[in-house]
């Protein structure tokens, strides 16, 4: 298989997971930008979680992502 398109199939792949997670790891980061009075932002937020039966799933975040009690 050509591993550059499975690649590439992977990167555009959207699941959505609801239900309690533990979250393994969160990295991100954003740059905002000001140019001719448009701000813009960029950049991106990767999570890892694992499932209540131990499973790890993990990508980039696209949409909400809430906690189910308080955060520190």
């Amino acid at each position: 298989a050509n591993n550059s398109y499975l690649a590439n199939f992977l990167a555009c792949l959207i699941i959505l997971v609801q239900g309690r997670f533990e979250i393994l790891s969160l990295s991100g980061s954003f740059l905002l930008s000001e140019s001719g009075g448009q701000r813009s932002r960029t950049g991106g937020l990767s999570v890892s979680l694992a499932g209540p039966d131990g499973r790890v799933l993990g990508g980039g975040v696209a949409g909400l992502l809430m906690a189910a009690s308080p955060v520190q």
